[in-house]
């Protein structure tokens, strides 16, 4: 791409580019690793490489068929992810070349095969069978990703790639042969590390990477200076890792296991590794910081999920409407639904959000903020009553049980929906360990949300039937159910005295991830599990209600959806605070199934 491209062109390109990407990349997790894995049973394994081998064999991925056991929904999911990412692959491939493809990514799989059955206790495996798969795959895998963004030709490429390719395996099992040892792989330094003692024969994979290196610079690329620096920088600094990882006795060892005949050559490399600066190649240095960036999320994400459910539980146990004694029959009714609507599966996302920004962010006593979780959770229990009555969406469930207008009336449910409002502005009042002013301005900023979320359910209800633009859509939902997840990180930064330029980042930060929370939820309403969402779903298209899906298409709501997730993260940079949990919070939302 150049800069005479338009930015529909870019835009489609570069779409198109992560798809395929992402198909191809779909192979290893479902294909090698979940065969690697030994998830399957014998039997599983075999149906499913089966299947694997034909579509690679004919180019039609043949039908699941019925698939009992524990594992039937997994590879009912894999089967059509795998489906849907070959045939977006062959799209793009050229007829000429769709043979060449299948015959590449069949004996890539092949190889994958015949390494996976292989078992290290067998001491009779010749060079041919040790290697050849070896040299096989490695090669495969780049001329496949080569036809799979269909590049154009290139004298000399297949040739260059294949013994690319083999130095390029040898080097990755040099770096995990202790690992492929702990798992029984057999690799070619496995097996020389067991068997060299007992088996004369057997070709040292060290030597062999050198005398690949050696050829691929004298031979393959005519010993060009450039080359030769950026594949010996590559083998030497590969080796200084190695060395650093295992440390220098475990180091010495492996190389006296070995180091190559020529003692004189082995000197010149254990000479050139001493001396190696610590220079990182790029591909090598992203995976780890990827690796890293992974596993911290890893920890990070159960921490969130953690903390999600003890906040979640601490809340459940506040919210129940407490009962004056000597209470009337009429007062004991409504108390009665409203507690009835606090009851259920609910996320209490925004006394959860409210919690962590008010303990972790701002420093505020826990006990000192309980009345403001209960008042964001019964505005928005209100909000939810008003918007199940049967002259708005007339809605039959919600949080797993009916609605209330069914299981009491709609009158009832009207003044429940009244005194949990009512009673969200009295929590507030206690709010007594704070400043009078700086609860009166939270105060007054919770009228103000509370007057433009009445505005958007108004306006949502004046759309019915009318095709909404992209601009009017947003402003809705904003006002419908942005400005309450706005709230929950507002009112904790107004009791944290937050400055006015923190307050800004953090509404830039709601806007976005309040409209990507209520295009999933028009998501979850075309294509969601009833069960998990604890609601029926197709209520917006019965309602004729304007929705992203209705008007972007279920694709391009999607789409819109990640554009208001980068959208929120960007706005994250401009919070002067600990982002981690909000940054969970938005990866919670878009990926949520209720």
């Amino acid at each position: 791409m150049d800069d005479r491209l338009s930015t529909e062109e870019r835009t489609r390109k570069l779409d198109g580019a992560i798809r395929l990407g992402y198909s191809y990349g779909l192979t290893y997790p479902f294909i090698d690793d979940i065969l690697d894995a030994k998830v399957l049973s014998a039997k599983e394994t075999e149906r499913y490489s089966n299947i694997i081998r034909t579509t690679l064999i004919t180019g039609v991925v043949p039908e699941l068929g019925e698939w009992t056991g524990e594992n039937a929904e997994l590879i009912k999911y894999i089967h059509s992810e795998l489906k849907e990412a070959f045939e977006y692959i062959k799209i793009h491939q050229k007829p000429e070349k769709m043979k060449s493809f299948l015959e590449e990514a069949y004996v890539f799989f092949y190889s994958q095969e015949i390494d996976r059955v292989k078992d290290l206790s067998n001491a009779n495996y010749t060079n041919e069978e040790l290697y050849i798969p070896v040299i096989l795959k490695s090669a495969s895998s780049r001329l496949i990703a080569r036809s799979v963004i269909s590049a154009t030709e290139d004298d000399g490429f297949d040739n260059r790639t294949f013994f690319y390719g083999i130095y390029n395996q040898l080097a990755d099992d040099f770096a995990d042969m202790f690992d492929d040892m702990e798992d029984g792989a057999v690799t070619p330094y496995t097996y020389y590390m067991k068997y060299h003692d007992t088996r004369l024969d057997l070709i040292n994979p060290f030597e062999l990477y050198w005398t690949v290196i050696s050829n691929l610079i004298e031979n393959v690329y005519n010993s060009d200076r450039k080359t030769c620096e950026v594949i010996l920088d590559r083998a030497i600094n590969g080796l200084k890792r190695f060395k650093t990882r295992m440390g220098i006795e475990k180091y010495r060892e492996i190389m006296g296991r070995f180091a190559p005949g020529s003692q004189e050559f082995n000197t010149l490399i254990q000479g050139m590794v001493e001396k190696a600066d610590d220079v990182d190649f790029f591909d090598k240095l992203l995976r780890d910081h990827m690796i890293t960036i992974l596993k911290n999320e890893r920890k990070e994400q159960e921490e969130f999920l953690d903390t999600i459910k003890n906040v979640r539980s601490q809340i459940n146990n506040i919210l129940n409407v407490k009962k004056a004694e000597n209470i009337s029959l009429e007062n004991e009714y409504i108390i009665d639904a409203a507690n009835y609507s606090l009851k259920g599966d609910g996320k209490r996302l925004r006394p959860i959000v409210a919690w962590i920004m008010a303990t972790k962010e701002y420093g505020l006593n826990e006990s000192a903020i309980l009345p403001l979780m209960k008042s964001l959770e019964y505005m928005h229990t209100a909000s939810l009553i008003f918007d199940d009555l049967p002259s708005q969406d007339n809605a039959p469930t919600r949080r797993g049980y009916p609605t209330l207008h069914q299981v009491y009336d709609v009158a009832t449910a009207e003044l429940t929906g009244l005194f949990l409002t009512q009673k969200a502005i009295e929590e507030q009042t206690y709010l007594e360990q704070f400043d009078s002013d700086t609860v009166l301005e939270l105060i007054r900023y919770s009228t103000k949300t509370t007057e433009k979320m009445c505005r958007g359910q108004a306006m949502d209800l004046g759309s019915k039937e009318k095709k909404l633009t992209l601009e009017q859509l947003n402003l809705m939902c904003f006002y419908k159910t942005g400005l309450a997840f706005e709230a929950s990180l507002i009112m904790p930064a107004i009791l944290g005295c937050a400055k006015e330029s923190e307050l800004d980042a953090l509404k830039g930060f709601a806007y976005h991830a309040g409209i990507a929370f209520q295009i999933k939820d028009d998501l979850l309403d075309v294509e969601g599990d009833p069960i998990m969402l604890g609601k029926s779903i197709g209520r917006d298209t019965e309602n004729r209600s304007s929705t992203y899906a209705s008007i972007l298409g279920e694709e391009g709501a999607r789409k819109e959806l990640w554009e208001h997730y980068c959208l929120a993260m960007e706005k994250l940079k401009d919070i002067p605070r600990n982002i981690i949990f909000l940054r969970h919070l938005l990866n919670y939302i878009v990926n949520r199934d209720h």
